[in-house]
C-alpha cells in the first residue's frame, strides 16, 4: 500500500494545482494577503477537515467494514516510522483522506499561502503522528500522543489534527503515560 499511495500522492498533487488555479475563492495576489484570509482560513481549514475526517475514520472502524478497509493501517500498535507509517493504508482511505484536503480548500476562501502551509503542514503532522515524538502544539491543539492513543485504543481519538471535534462528541481520551497494570 505505500508504494502505491505514494503514487497516488502525484495525482494528488497535480489536482491540488489544477484546483488552486481554478478556484476563484483562492486569492493570489500577495498584497491582498490578510490575517483573515490565512490565519482564519488555516484554522477554518483545520476544523472543516478534522469534522469530515473524524466521521470517515469512525465508519472505517465500523467491525464490518474495519477488516476490509482500516484493520491493516492498525497493525501497527505504536507507528513509529513517520510518513512510511503515516501512508501505510488501505488506497481508498488514503485518496478520501487526502482528497478532503482538497475538498477543504476548495469550500473555505483564502489566500494561496494558507492552502501551501495546510498541505505542506497536514503532510508533517501526519507523519508526525506516525513517531513516537513527543510533539505537543499548545495550547492542546496538537499532541502526537493523542493519536497514540488512537493505536492503543482504537475506538477514541479519531481525528486526523486536533481533537476538538472528539472531545465534542465524546470519542476523545487524553494520554495517559501510566504503564498498564498486571491482573
Amino acid at each position: 500500500f505505500v508504494y502505491c499511495n505514494k503514487l497516488l500522492t502525484v495525482g494528488f498533487v497535480y489536482h491540488v494545482i489544477q484546483v488552486t488555479y481554478a478556484t476563484p475563492t483562492i486569492n493570489w495576489n500577495m498584497d491582498e494577503m490578510t490575517f483573515a484570509n490565512t490565519i482564519g482560513s488555516l484554522v477554518a481549514f483545520y476544523i472543516f477537515y478534522d469534522f469530515f475526517y473524524m466521521w470517515f475514520h469512525r465508519i472505517l472502524h465500523i467491525r464490518w467494514l474495519y477488516a476490509y478497509i482500516h484493520k491493516h493501517h492498525h497493525r501497527q500498535k505504536a507507528p513509529s516510522r513517520g510518513n512510511i507509517d503515516a501512508i501505510n493504508v488501505h488506497p481508498f482511505e488514503f485518496v478520501v483522506g487526502e482528497y478532503l484536503h482538497l475538498l477543504t480548500i476548495y469550500v473555505i476562501p483564502c489566500h494561496i499561502v494558507a492552502v501551501a502551509v495546510f498541505i505542506l503542514l497536514g503532510g508533517i503532522l501526519a507523519s508526525l503522528n506516525h513517531t513516537r515524538l513527543d510533539v505537543v502544539l499548545p495550547p492542546g491543539i496538537y499532541s502526537v500522543k493523542v493519536h497514540d492513543v488512537h493505536h492503543r485504543i482504537p475506538d477514541t481519538n479519531y481525528a486526523q489534527y486536533t481533537m476538538f471535534w472528539d472531545r465534542l462528541h465524546g470519542t476523545f481520551r487524553e494520554y495517559d503515560a501510566t504503564p498498564a497494570k498486571d491482573d
